[in-house]
């Protein structure tokens, strides 16, 4: 006897529902002044912020120094654009001061066990002989060993800027956040630029327990009637 058609839409819909519903969306940017856009920086020039200053607004310069570039500042033919915004930084200072050139904010309300997404950009420059070379720039979170971030990319006579992205968990209800000059000497370039934090969201138990029922019974629903159909 020839079936019926078996219509799965409604049931598995319902039950592919029930697994994007697993993972809630969630955010709260948790970085101040991420772009650097304060303070604000004449149009083609830069500010050379020595160690230890506070002059951009929730960061701490670290080192011997590090510069904040207006994202028209050129040194012809180099343009030194920003990754997003008007201002970015180079950790490399003014020639590539040393290692330990950088800059760290302390993010407050953190969640201790919570899974945290940072992103950041890392610019390179590419042009004459200063700027050849890739840029890096080290991670430091709570005081850690570095994690390093290298691009390799380049766009002729400008900064070229990659996306990276890092997950942690969070230990206490603060977590310092350290970038620094891991770049080798010789090249006068790293760039930072568009720095975020997140809470990554997670599967909530009862969610996952009716995603993981909900298409299985669905299917054998369907398998049944199917049987049933051809008997």
């Amino acid at each position: 006897m020839k079936g019926h058609p078996i219509r799965f839409g409604p049931l598995i819909a319902a039950a592919v529902l029930g697994l994007g519903l697993a993972v809630p969306s969630a955010r709260a940017e948790l970085i101040t002044n991420g772009s650097f856009e304060t303070p604000v920086v004449a149009p083609g020039t830069f500010l050379d912020l020595p160690g230890g200053s506070s002059a951009i607004p929730s960061w701490t310069a670290l080192g011997n120094d590090v510069l904040l570039i207006q994202t028209t500042y050129q040194e012809p033919p180099l343009t030194f654009n920003a990754g997003s915004g008007l201002n970015a930084i180079d950790l490399t200072g003014a020639g590539n001061t040393g290692p330990t050139d950088g800059v760290q904010q302390v993010v407050n309300g953190t969640v201790a066990g919570q899974l945290y997404l940072l992103t950041f950009m890392v610019g390179r420059q590419t042009g004459d002989g200063t700027y050849l070379g890739a840029a890096t720039v080290g991670l430091s979170i709570n005081g850690g060993a570095r994690l390093l971030f290298t691009n390799n990319n380049s766009t002729p006579n400008s900064v070229n800027w990659q996306t990276f992205s890092q997950t942690f968990t969070a230990t206490g209800t603060s977590t310092t956040l350290a970038f620094f000059n891991n770049t080798p000497a010789g090249i006068n370039y790293a760039g930072l630029d568009s720095v975020s934090l997140n809470p990554v969201a997670v599967p909530e138990p009862s969610s996952l327990v009716l995603a993981g029922f909900g298409l299985p019974v669905a299917l054998g629903f369907f398998w049944c009637r199917r049987r049933a159909s051809r008997s």
